[in-house]
């Protein structure tokens, strides 16, 4: 391997690391496996790690077969910048190695190979060059073990230092002795733990070593020097325990929370009672004894030493007792989200009083500002991850300001909560004369909570302010100048986003109260905002001389809501609250005016009421419109927070407003108990009247439903829309029926059209067909005229059947009269239009070779109709339902079909004839409607067509067989009427 020194040792800054995340396989491959593996070195190392470590085949292979560990073995062996190697194994046995700078990341025995006195390790005699050594996974236990049973041991032997002067054995003792008694100790803080470490000669000794006569000598004199050393040692380490104070951390300006004082006093409980246990063990015992015997100067002081820790004992104990109850306490509040910490601080004092009252050493004030604290930091740790300082600006304003209002709420319920319960102290004592007061001084308390209070103001006024100055850029001003105001405002609303931008953009924790920088930002902002209030000020004044009207004007102070109430602003706008007392005066005289119009119009009979209202709802109407306007313009007076209504001006304006209010009131009293005055027995009474009427001269029905009733329907539907609440109960039980008179007056309104349309429509011949069906619907109408009424609640299956009955009959003859009108309409077609006719207008003649094909199309035509004609009969004869064809009444109809049918062909003939008699008449000087040729044909003259009357197809032959076929078209149309034994209708039109 090609590598300096220098790249080399960066490479193994990283192995530790790498190693401690496992083995990773390399992409490229500089070393060879198999040079490792044949390397007899590398043999030794893996016994030994089979030996020492336990590690496994496998999990040998895979440790050497990885790049950075193959390195980090050769490093050692063949290099001369490591001399130490460290083979440790990790979570699931695998094998891992490090150097000297590489501690295990786990508590695990550790390997240790060093090289002895040799810079690089041969190959031939590398067991002499390598020295083992095995550290345990936990070496502060380990390490006095191997102190007392084998340093000691080796070197307390007297073999082993047979040539060493008395002084140097002496004093090769005494470091001992102090090595172990630090490792000791040192392995009590380990474990959080005060270990009293006795003296070798002690701990080795047995009883009978120690014995002493009853004056306490002869003694040796090493012995009780080392016993007043360790007790001096021991004083000091109890002492440093007896001293400690659950409020250092905060005297070094750290901020811990309450579970840090519970933590002390269940870890300082802890620590005495071991302290208790050590000091009260048999050998400890013996040596009080012996200094009580030999009257060493130590044996008093050491004694109230461990009065004092009976004493703590019994302090910590009655502490961690009292204190458990708060566990639950704060863990709810680390589990809940700040807003809701509030709900839990008046069951935390609750217990921090019963503490007090109950605990015998705890109720000493300078415990309890210690524990107050602490919760005030928790509270205010819980504040400052609820509020994310650095990313508080930039939040929603709307979001931003609520939880800062909300934090500000917390900590000040915090501290009443506080001077409330320390007023309330008495109350948690049995006995008066044991009361022990919260004496102290709120300040030591509430010192960091004060200065994070003061800090969350200041962000709620610059909250408060952006929210204010944010709404100028959705301002919209009117009026005649209202363009140039709202470009002024805009303009500011511009420059106040640079500045509000500027200020999120900033990098400072606003809480931070030890920095000033958010202190400074606040201030210029604020002072920007003065000059602010005073342009937007001078803008608000000139807007509000401009506007038109009362409306108008609380339209744009409530476009300006707050920013009226900021201290600059309202120094500028206060002279205008006069004005606007005056302009809400002018509103009053004229609602006044308004309303003795409308009444001087009741009394005249002309009143103008609200469109489509019934006359009592419109007055109400008109009332509440007044009403809700005076009200309006009062509450948006009265919101002001600034206007001066305790002056006598106001006084005076807002009891004419009262005044008005009055005569309204009493308005729609006089109004609405004349409506409801006689209504329950309006309604009683036309609620028994039948359903129909009859007009016995045109023998018409109508519907009897009371105008009376439909007036008290309306006034209610529209009463309930302007939300009265007073509504008589005849009046509302006759609406809850709305629905059901309703659909009554509609379907026996359609049942009268459909009965008065038949009895004014239906012919003579027509009632004799369905005079069966009339009488049995007058009969079925007969109970709606006298027995029937608008009380009762079962009438819609009446109704439904009368309705059908009356329909089917009226549809039916309905449908007939249709027919014949169909059959009107078929006769007209050719009735109205002659059957032979010139092509056009103009001057063409009637060609002969034409007659044929018209006359042929004009009887198809006939014929067609006809077959349409018998078709709708016999249609009409179902609808009428006549089953009897011999009857007299069918006869009768059929006849008066028949005259029609005849009527219409006298006019198809008539029109047709008059047709040839007018284009044949040479007195009317029109074109000819014949043509007849003169043919000169060698020596002869001839006509064409011939006028002689013995040749065939002559003149007059062509002439008299068209009038023919005009007169033969009734022949085309089978005969209507059969009684009258006639074919068709030939005969009779000609």
């Amino acid at each position: 391997m090609a590598e300096s020194p220098r790249s080399s040792s960066s490479t193994r800054s990283g192995l530790g690391s790498g190693s401690a995340r496992g083995v990773r396989v390399p992409q490229e491959h500089s070393l060879k496996a198999g040079v490792v593996l044949s390397d007899e070195r590398v043999d030794f190392l893996r016994e030994q790690a089979f030996c020492i470590l336990r590690v496994k085949t496998d999990k040998w292979n895979r440790f050497i077969g990885a790049e950075e560990n193959q390195k980090i073995i050769l490093d050692f062996l063949d290099h001369i910048w490591t001399n130490r190697l460290l083979l440790f194994t990790g979570p699931g046995g695998t094998l891992h190695a490090g150097d000297a700078q590489t501690a295990p990341p786990w508590k695990t025995k550790v390997l240790c190979v060093l090289k002895k006195g040799v810079k690089r390790i041969s190959r031939q005699d590398f067991r002499h060059q390598l020295q083992l050594g095995e550290v345990p996974g936990y070496p502060m236990e380990h390490l006095p073990v191997v102190i007392s049973e084998v340093l000691v041991s080796v070197l307390s032997s007297g073999l082993n230092h047979e040539a060493w002067p008395q002084v140097v054995c002496e004093d090769i003792h005494r470091h001992l002795e102090r090595l172990r008694s630090r490792v000791v100790t040192l392995r009590g803080r380990a474990e959080g733990h005060t270990l009293l470490p006795l003296p070798l000669s002690v701990e080795r000794a047995r009883p009978h070593d120690i014995a002493l006569s009853p004056t306490g000598w002869p003694l040796d004199h090493g012995l009780l020097y080392s016993i007043e050393t360790i007790i001096v040692q021991w004083s000091g380490q109890i002492w440093n325990v007896l001293k400690k104070d659950s409020g250092m951390m905060l005297l070094r300006g750290d901020h811990p929370g309450p579970n840090v004082e519970l933590q002390f006093w269940a870890t300082q409980r802890e620590n005495l009672l071991g302290i208790q246990s050590q000091i009260q063990s048999p050998k400890v015992e013996r040596i009080m004894e012996i200094l009580r015997r030999v009257k060493s100067s130590y044996y008093s002081s050491f004694n109230d030493v461990c009065l004092e820790v009976n004493e703590a004992v019994l302090e910590a104990e009655d502490i961690d007792l009292y204190l458990r109850p708060l566990r639950r306490l704060i863990s709810s509040l680390e589990e809940r989200t700040f807003p809701q910490v509030d709900v839990l601080l008046p069951p935390l004092f609750h217990t921090l009083c019963l503490i007090w009252s109950h605990s015998q050493y705890y109720c000493i004030p300078k415990r309890m500002v210690v524990l107050l604290q602490e919760f005030c930091n928790l509270v205010i740790e819980k504040a400052v991850a609820y509020l994310i300082p650095e990313e508080l600006f930039k939040m929603e304003l709307e979001e931003g300001l609520e939880r800062v209002q909300i934090t500000i709420s917390v900590l000040r319920t915090f501290r009443q909560l506080f001077h409330t319960h320390r007023q309330r102290i008495p109350e948690y004592y049995r006995h008066s004369h044991n009361v022990k007061l919260w004496d102290f001084p709120a300040t030591l308390v509430f010192q960091r909570s004060d200065r994070i209070i003061e800090r969350l103001l200041m962000i709620e006024e610059l909250f408060t302010s952006a929210l204010d100055f944010l709404k100028l850029e959705k301002v919209e001003l009117g009026g005649s100048r209202g363009k140039v105001f709202s470009e002024m405002v805009f303009s500011m609303s511009e420059e106040f986003h640079e500045r509000w931008r500027a200020l999120r953009e900033g990098k400072y924790d606003p809480l931070d109260y030890t920095s000033d920088d958010f202190v400074r930002h606040y201030r210029y902002f604020m002072e920007q905002n003065r000059d602010f209030d005073q342009r937007l000020g001078t803008v608000l004044n000139l807007a509000f001389h401009h506007s038109k009207n009362l409306k108008s004007t609380f339209k744009l102070l409530k476009i300006f809501g707050t920013l009226l109430e900021r201290p600059g602003i309202h120094q500028l706008f206060s002279p205008n609250y006069n004005m606007l007392l005056t302009m809400f005066n002018q509103e009053i005289d004229q609602c006044q005016f308004i309303l003795d119009q409308h009444r001087e119009a009741l009394r005249s009979g002309c009143a103008v009421l609200g469109k489509n209202m019934p006359p009592v709802a419109g007055n109400l109407k008109l009332s509440q419109e007044l009403r809700s306007r005076i009200l309006t313009n009062r509450s948006n007076l009265c919101q002001l927070a600034y206007m001066p209504l305790g002056c006598a001006e106001a006084d005076a304006v807002l009891k004419k407003c009262e005044r008005v209010l009055e005569v309204l009131d009493q308005h729609d009293e006089e109004m609405f108990s004349k409506w409801t005055e006689g209504l329950e027995e309006i309604c009683q009474t036309h609620l028994k009247e039948p359903l129909l009427t009859l007009d016995t001269d045109t023998g018409l029905f109508q519907v009897n439903f009371s105008p009376a009733l439909t007036s008290v329907l309306r006034e209610v539907k529209y009463l309930s829309m302007l939300k009265n609440q007073n509504i008589p109960e005849a009046a509302l039980h006759l609406y809850s029926k709305r629905e059901r008179l309703y659909m009554h007056t509609q379907t026996l309104t359609l049942v009268t059209q459909w009965y008065n349309r038949l009895q004014s429509t239906i012919l003579a011949v027509e009632v004799g067909l369905v005079k069966d069906a009339m009488d049995e619907t007058k009969l079925q109408l007969e109970p709606t005229l006298h027995e029937l009424t608008w009380a009762q609640d079962d009438l819609w299956d009446y109704i439904q059947s009368t309705r059908d009955m009356v329909k089917s009959i009226s549809s039916r003859v309905q449908r007939s009269k249709a027919n014949v009108e169909a059959i009107q309409a078929l006769m007209g077609k050719f009735s109205h239009r002659a059957f032979i006719t010139r092509k056009s207008c103009g001057s063409t003649l009637l060609l002969f070779s034409d007659i044929e094909e018209n006359v042929s199309k004009q009887h198809a035509l006939i014929t067609s109709t006809g077959e349409q004609i018998h078709k709708l009969l016999q249609e009409n004869q179902s609808l009428l339902g006549v089953t009897d064809l011999d009857s007299s009444e069918w006869r009768g109809y059929t006849d008066y079909v028949d005259r029609m049918i005849l009527t219409g062909f006298s006019t198809a003939v008539r029109c047709s004839l008059q047709y040839l008699m007018d284009n044949t008449d040479a007195a009317q000087r029109i074109t000819p409607l014949f043509e007849v040729q003169l043919v000169l044909n060698s020596n002869e003259m001839t006509f064409d067509p011939s006028l002689d009357l013995n040749h065939s197809r002559n003149f007059y032959e062509i002439v008299d067989k068209t009038v023919t076929n005009i007169t033969n078209v009734a022949s085309f149309i089978p005969r209507v009427a059969n009684h009258k034994g006639l074919d068709n209708y030939q005969v009779l039109a000609t």
